[in-house]
């Protein structure tokens, strides 16, 4: 068995090798050593641009001024392997960073292979003395290692068709010119040194649904992944999530038409961007809208292109989502998206909301009343010109923001629904020794804005005193918001807005669109410092200097941020889901 510091070795040898000169074979790409069953590849053609963005990165100060980090440093674990570096560095005669740039300056790829289930990692090396030395320092450092600790040499040798090939544990390389290959099937290593030595024959580069994955590259990532759905659903992988019929109304709300893309495309690629600045994943795969069955139409449309709504943003925006999700029509078929189980639930949910609905059917003409185009919103409550006592705890306003397929036939149900909550909302309250809630009725130029506001007492901090729950209605408009004042920006920014229907000619079409604020996250936390603070005390058993300094040292980390968002996008034939994180140097 393999000791746990030859498994440490071992991991140091991925990014390592045995310089064999061979310049007929030495241009090869990696796609054109794996073998064509591959069924999943990765590669990153440029990992020093990597290393550099990580090492050189302006936050590294920050992260390294944080107690936590020092601590690591000054673990007993980590400082045995910074000895080991030292002495590593000190054979071969350079610093362990230009070391590992040299020898992975082709790049690294890996490839997974379905016929013998094994999996390949290849690295391409630039300078065979410097990959000399390091073989040589690293085995000797092992052998050394195992000697100390009175075990047999852990570095068994080989030969096949002429090459060395190594093997430490489960774990076998063997280097073909400039590239190292590590494998963890002996049969997998013996194809790829084939085809290095003869060349000729049907490889992975040749697969179509690989070639067809390339052409949809955008820019230069830094490390671009490919994989083969249709071998994997063949061997059963994901049947779980094909079933015809879901147990989770949340996942399919999310993910409903994404796997109904899943289960018909061919292969799925991820692209990931890396900069001093920004952080980037797109997902994407080939998509037909004749994939997704008539019950998740709702998903993205009937036709396949329907979009989130134009954002309203107000200031001081934390978190804003639009998507298209036609959940009237979702709630009607219900039987045929979800078990029996969950859509007799939903059934008997229904017959509640109906009542509460005044005898309206609640699928029908309550979510049937709103078009798809939803939008969530969170803002920063600044708590200004209040009688209120401020609470404690300050939480950001939520909304939602509907489109009415029928707005003059629903304001008025809405409404009466709404004074209703209120009015039960103070019963209730009532009984736990809360402030009742008094309402108020404006109209002005933008619309009709219906609020609900606690009566000033002498209690103080209450968590209820961030909500003053109101409804606004502005043309085909219909907001529902936890606070007055953000329903009000709302409802004005929604009466100055043009249009949003999504224009049918459009080459892109935005299923949803999500964006967090990480500057106003960042002033949400500030506002709620000193419960942070006495949380850390409690939690972690610091006195309030030690907590504060801690709060602050996040809060400062936090500062960098300056947004992350999401988007699903169906564009070219492709659904893709884009995610990115921004960042602020500049403080």
């Amino acid at each position: 068995m393999m000791s746990h510091t030859a498994s440490h070795w071992f991991a140091a040898l991925l990014l390592l090798g045995i310089w064999s000169s061979n310049v007929g074979a030495a241009e090869k790409s990696a796609a054109e050593l794996l073998p064509p069953t591959t069924v999943a590849y990765v590669e990153m053609s440029q990992p020093k641009l990597l290393l550099d963005v990580v090492l050189d990165h302006p936050l590294r100060q920050r992260v390294e001024s944080l107690d936590e980090y020092r601590k690591g440093l000054e673990g007993r674990e980590f400082q045995q392997f910074k000895a080991m570096v030292e002495a590593l560095e000190t054979q071969i005669g350079m610093k362990w960073r230009p070391a590992l740039a040299a020898i992975t300056e082709g790049g690294i790829y890996v490839g997974v292979d379905a016929k013998t289930q094994g999996v390949a990692v290849l690295i391409k090396s630039r300078d065979a003395a410097t990959l000399e030395k390091t073989r040589d320092a690293l085995l000797d450092l092992i052998r050394r290692e195992a000697r100390n600790r009175g075990g047999d040499d852990p570095v068994k040798s080989g030969e096949y068709r002429g090459l060395s090939a190594y093997r430490i544990g489960a774990g076998r390389f063997v280097t073909l010119g400039p590239w190292l290959v590590l494998t963890n099937k002996d049969t997998l290593g013996q194809q790829i040194a084939d085809y290095y030595l003869d060349g000729g024959r049907e490889t992975f580069a040749g697969d179509e649904q690989y070639q067809a994955a390339r052409a949809t590259i955008s820019g230069q990532p830094t490390a671009w992944a490919f994989v083969n759905l249709v071998a994997l659903r063949g061997v059963g992988v994901g049947k779980e999530l094909f079933q015809e019929k879901n147990d989770n109304p949340g996942a399919e709300v999310l993910l409903g038409g994404i796997v109904s893309t899943l289960e018909k495309a061919p292969y799925a690629t991820a692209s990931i961007y890396v900069e001093q600045d920004r952080l980037a994943l797109r997902l994407a795969m080939p998509h037909d809208a004749s994939w997704t069955p008539q019950r998740r139409e709702y998903f993205f449309g009937a036709d396949g292109r329907g979009a989130a709504p134009q954002p309203l943003e107000p200031p001081q925006t934390l978190l804003s989502i639009g998507t298209y999700r036609d959940l009237g029509r979702m709630w009607l078929l219900k039987d045929d998206l979800f078990t029996e189980n969950v859509a007799a639930q939903l059934t008997q949910a229904e017959g509640n909301l109906t009542t509460l609905f005044s005898g309206r059917d609640f699928g029908r003409e309550v979510l049937g009343a709103a078009r798809p185009e939803l939008q969530l919103v969170l803002t920063r409550q600044t708590f200004d010109n209040r009688e209120l006592p401020l609470p404690d705890i300050k939480l950001p306003a939520g909304a939602l923001v509907f489109r009415l397929r029928e707005p003059e036939t629903m304001q008025r149900q809405l409404k009466v629904l709404f004074q209703s909550l209120i009015g039960f909302l103070n019963v209730a309250g009532a009984q736990q020794g809360q402030p009742p809630l008094e309402q108020n009725t404006e109209k002005s130029a933008a619309g009709q804005l219906i609020s609900a506001s606690y009566l000033p007492d002498s209690s103080e901090g209450r968590i209820n005193y961030n909500f003053s729950p109101s409804v606004a209605f502005t043309g085909d408009r219909f907001i529902v918001s936890s606070a007055t004042p953000l329903a009000m920006e709302l409802m004005e920014l929604a009466a100055k807005q043009s249009d949003d229907a999504p224009a049918a000619n459009n080459a892109a079409a935005e299923n949803t669109r999500a964006s967090l604020n990480l500057q106003v996250l960042g002033d949400v936390l500030k506002d709620n410092r000193g419960h942070l603070v006495a949380q850390n005390v409690l939690e972690k058993g610091h006195d309030k200097q030690q907590a504060e300094k801690e709060i602050d040292a996040l809060l400062a980390l936090l500062s960098v941020g300056k947004t992350m968002s999401l988007r699903l996008v169906t564009e070219n034939n492709q659904v893709q889901l884009d995610a990115e994180l921004t960042l602020d140097l500049t403080k």
